[in-house]
């Protein structure tokens, strides 16, 4: 149980250093390639590459549409259990955070948790998971993954994910 409060402290802290640097949007498809991670302890990676296909290794087994287990907050993932899978991913441009879409080569693309919104903020480009099950309405940082691209922050920013002024 320690690991998993460890990891959950990784991936979520509440209401750090919001607001500080102006949020970039205009990102490209190219800004998505690379290797992201959560930091800290947590396993879990993300390898984006330019040619349109990913690689995701130590995520936690109910965090990716796994069915009637989904969490509903950082606490209640299975870092214990972890999966890999790989899939496609492609860029979703919008008028606020653009948004990266993941589809695993299995075709299970699950409507919810398969996309994140990112963005760069002082420098650091981050993406913003829902975890499954999540609604707009109910989105809070307790239900999010939150990973950096290249080197990971300590304290996580998931409060990050709401700045969209």
């Amino acid at each position: 149980m320690a690991r998993s409060g460890t990891f959950a402290g990784v991936i979520v802290s509440m209401m750090l250093m919001t607001g500080c640097a102006s949020l970039n949007y205009d990102l490209s498809a190219q800004d998505a390639v690379g290797s992201w991670s959560a930091g800290g302890d947590s396993p879990l990676r993300l390898d984006v590459r330019a040619d349109g296909t990913f690689q995701a290794t130590g995520w936690p087994s109910n965090a990716w549409c796994e069915g009637r287990s989904t969490p509903r907050t950082v606490n209640d993932l299975r870092i214990d259990e972890t999966r890999s899978f790989s899939g496609t991913w492609t860029f979703v441009e919008s008028s606020g955070p653009d948004s990266i879409r993941f589809t695993r080569e299995d075709g299970d693309d699950c409507s919810v948790g398969t996309a994140a919104d990112f963005w760069e903020e002082g420098g650091i480009t981050y993406a913003c998971f829902p975890l499954p099950g999540v609604t707009v309405d109910a989105k809070g940082v307790e239900n999010l993954i939150v990973i950096y691209r290249d080197e990971p922050i300590e304290p996580s920013r998931a409060d990050s994910c709401f700045n969209y002024n």
